[in-house]
């Protein structure tokens, strides 16, 4: 499996139709990780500067994020069919659950089936999970089947805070 780049280039609050030319911009400077998600609404955008970048589909790093609103395992593997077919690919690199939905957590451990169905099939390389609170990856690290799911978090010089600890660490939404 082809590992994810250091350094990626999200289009979190990115216009759809500012996207595909920040992305193409983002390739030609070197970029080769791509960090998008549904709820952004410009997945599209991101495939179209992909595909028009010249470069090959396995030399792009690509991650999206499922939505809360498609938890469920039925739902969320509909999820990835309308990500990968805005993306225009046949698989994606990273695949992950935006958010826990801890008013229904049952549906967050169905999504995560899913997304460890999706893994088994090929259809996707690696999974995830994103802004889960460690109570979250606690209760689902209790349900889950696989590996221990790969954690996303955003770091800026602007974007920490101090844990109980002491230490500093990401802020997350």
């Amino acid at each position: 499996m082809k590992r994810a780049a250091a350094l990626g280039f999200g289009v979190f609050q990115t216009p759809p139709e500012e996207t595909a030319e920040a992305v193409a911009t983002a390739l030609r400077t070197g970029y080769r990780l791509v960090d998008t998600a549904a709820a952004y609404m410009n997945e599209g955008a991101v495939g179209e500067a992909v595909r028009g970048s010249g470069l090959d589909r396995s030399d792009v790093f690509i991650e999206t994020k499922v939505w809360i609103s498609d938890f469920g395992y039925d739902e969320t593997l509909h999820a990835f069919d309308k990500s990968s077919r805005k993306l225009g690919v046949d698989y994606i690199d990273l695949f992950i659950l935006h958010h826990a939905l801890p008013s229904d957590f049952d549906r967050t451990v169905d999504a995560y089936r899913a997304l460890e169905r999706l893994l088994a099939e090929g259809r996707v390389r690696a999974i995830g999970v994103s802004n889960f609170m460690p109570s979250h990856l606690r209760a689902l690290g209790n349900a889950r089947r696989s590996c221990r799911p790969s954690t996303r978090s955003r770091s800026t010089p602007t974007s920490s805070r101090r844990t109980s600890s002491g230490r500093t660490r990401p802020k997350g939404p």
